[in-house]
């Protein structure tokens, strides 16, 4: 499901369901989930939530940490 990104020559995830976003009570720290980051979806993983709300995250394709303000940037979880 990795497609190389034309704009930034980066892997990214296919979009497969438009508009499928998560809820926050579905949301649990330590799991794998498609984010859209950037402007494209990619694995990210839970590390904790964040003091000034959402989640603190880290990008699994580039490792670097992401902040995830709401539910809403998630679309499912995923196996590591």
């Amino acid at each position: 499901d990795f497609i190389i990104s034309s704009d930034r020559n980066r892997p990214c995830l296919r979009e497969e369901r438009k508009g499928e976003t998560m809820k926050k009570n579905e949301v649990q720290v330590g799991k794998v989930y498609i984010a859209k980051v950037s402007g494209i979806l990619a694995k990210v993983k839970l590390i904790a939530e964040s003091p000034y709300g959402g989640w603190d995250a880290r990008n699994l394709v580039t490792g670097r940490e992401v902040r995830i303000k709401s539910a809403m940037r998630l679309r499912r979880e995923v196996a590591q």
